[in-house]
């Protein structure tokens, strides 16, 4: 993950598509997300685990399970020795969920992953683990199978659905918006962070008000934007102190602190040391003393000693006795469900009638806020060109991203001008429903209906 452009971290995978197994002896991250669910596994040493706006700490044989666009962060704890530690992360994409029916984004998986079904899990972890650090022949099919297994047990004990359960007024469609949204936020503040963009900045990027993105950015990342801010100055000033000889005043200012007072006490507050501490210690100084809770490795994202053995006290069973030796060719349970193929036939020759091209009349989409989006506007233009059509439907026209309704009781009709003169330059009608009113205008929470996708 490229820590100096996005927080988005888009997984790449290798042979065995789909799924990503990472085996390390030091993990070290800051906020960040992505598409995939994440199974973290302590094998050997503790784990400090943020995620779901907390913070867990991970002991040995303990399993955490970070759901889909969760932001989170994964850092080995007192570790001053690398030996002493091992972490598996295993990583797996949406994809793999759809072959097995399952669409994770209706879907939340439990924080605790416990009991006699967790030992269940634990298992096939150690023996995707095994597969990963030999050659062996059908090794990426071997690692499918494992992974299939683990996403099982997962659905069947410790998953719960969602569909019905966002916020009120807000739809999956909303869920995913607000995540869109987020991970241009983060984009540009990892970019841009040395000139310590503000929050009105931000805003007009989003085309939401100040007000509405200081509440969202702090009920999803668990901090408020300028702490975030903060977070990623320092997390840069960290590597800068690391990786190089230079002045800490050159730092400090590279990082977008404008003065080595207000560095030094962030700096301290974010990572327990002053910043000279801290750069002897990744020099090979003494370790400088952090207070428990910020006791984190301080160096890089992961950190592999060559292969790895995985403690034998893991194979023991929740009772405490030994477990069956570990076996590649693990049976099908018995009371797997057995399915019977069935065959549909037909003739794609055959003439069914006139298509009634309707589609020519009126499209819909979502939200007007849509409109204003470059790329959104782009796909537009192609699909009028390529089928034309005469109105298009949508939804959202007063809604807070909008903008109408200002805080200081003013009515502000840009982005609603914006979005009608996009389409009257198309020559498209718009068939617009209310849906509805902005919230600083809204006598209560309650509606008559929920709100459309």
């Amino acid at each position: 993950m490229d820590m100096n452009k996005t927080n988005f971290e888009q997984v790449q995978y290798g042979n065995s598509d789909g799924v990503k197994p990472i085996i390390t002896n030091l993990v070290s991250t800051f906020p960040h997300w992505h598409n995939e669910i994440e199974i973290v596994f302590a094998c050997q040493g503790d784990l400090l685990v943020e995620y779901g706006g907390v913070k867990r700490l991970l002991r040995q044989g303990e399993i955490a399970v970070i759901n889909s666009t969760e932001i989170h962060a994964v850092n080995s704890v007192d570790s001053t020795d690398s030996r002493e530690h091992i972490v598996f992360m295993l990583q797996i994409s949406v994809q793999f969920f759809r072959t097995m029916s399952a669409h994770i984004n209706s879907l939340r998986f439990l924080d605790r992953i416990e009991g006699p079904e967790a030992e269940e899990i634990r298992k096939y972890l150690l023996l995707v683990m095994d597969e990963e650090q030999n050659e062996r022949e059908a090794k990426p099919a071997v690692i499918h199978g494992f992974c299939g297994l683990i996403v099982a047990l997962l659905l069947r004990h410790f998953c719960e659905n969602i569909s019905s359960e966002f916020p009120k007024n807000e739809t999956s469609s909303d869920y995913n918006r607000n995540y869109d949204r987020l991970k241009k936020v983060l984009g540009f503040v990892n970019e841009h962070y040395a000139e310590s963009p503000s929050l009105n900045e931000i805003a007009e990027i989003v085309y939401v008000s100040p007000y509405y993105l200081s509440h969202f950015f702090t009920r999803t990342m668990g901090m408020t934007y300028l702490q975030y801010l903060n977070y990623v100055k320092v997390t840069m000033a960290k590597q800068s102190l690391a990786a190089t000889d230079d002045a800490v005043i050159d730092i400090l200012s590279r990082s977008g602190f404008a003065n080595t007072k207000t560095f030094n006490r962030v700096f301290r507050e974010i990572v327990g040391c002053s910043p000279s501490e801290y750069r002897k210690f990744v020099h090979g100084g003494a370790e400088p003393e952090l207070p428990a809770s910020e006791k984190t490795h301080l160096g890089s994202y992961v950190n592999y000693q060559g292969h790895i053995v995985i403690p034998h006290a893991l194979y023991r069973a929740s009772d405490g006795e030994e477990a069956e030796e570990r076996k590649t060719d693990a049976k099908t349970p018995d009371n797997a469900k057995k399915f019977t193929a069935r065959t549909i036939e037909a003739d794609v020759r055959k003439s069914a009638g006139k298509l009634d091209a309707y589609f020519r009349k009126m499209i819909g989409t979502a939200r007007a806020s849509d409109f204003l989006r470059r790329e959104v506007q782009e796909q537009f233009r192609l699909l009028i060109k390529e089928m034309p059509f005469e109105y298009v439907r949508f939804h959202g026209i007063f809604d807070d991203v909008m903008c109408v309704a200002l805080d200081d009781g003013r009515f502000n009709w840009l982005y609603i001008d914006d979005v009608l003169d996009f389409l009257m330059e198309l020559n498209v009608r718009p068939f617009i429903e209310f849906s509805f009113m902005p919230s600083t205008l809204a006598s209560g929470e309650t509606t008559m209906f929920y709100r459309p996708l």
